[in-house]
């Protein structure tokens, strides 16, 4: 399995639809995405507002560590509603990993 696909698949279970409407998808992190510490390098993450607002497609995100949640507005045009409930129910992750890699592959040209 494709190592971007398999740390995809270990994410999923952490987090759980809250609400959702084209061009808003509200999430809440489970507790239990503390046990993925140790698979996920966040050194390359030190400025993640910055990173998420140069995705072609997203909007705005919003954190609340309080409650737990994760609010994403983003273009239903480039991320449509179905691609975000599929990721949530771990379905079609093949194509959301090749998405995934596609913008990381724009970030990354966009950097030079």
């Amino acid at each position: 399995m494709n190592p971007n696909l398999e740390l995809l698949a270990n994410l999923i279970p952490h987090f759980s639809l809250i609400h959702s409407s084209p061009g808003r998808i509200r999430v809440r992190v489970l507790p239990s995405i503390k046990e993925m510490k140790s698979h996920i390098n966040l050194e390359n993450f030190s400025d993640i507002d910055s990173i998420i607002s140069k995705i072609n497609g997203i909007q705005n995100v919003k954190f609340n560590k309080l409650i737990g949640s994760v609010t994403i507005i983003y273009d239903n045009s480039v991320f449509p509603e179905a691609l975000w409930i599929n990721l949530l129910n771990g379905v079609n992750l093949e194509l959301i990993s090749q998405k995934i890699n596609q913008i990381a592959k724009d970030f990354d040209a966009n950097r030079s």
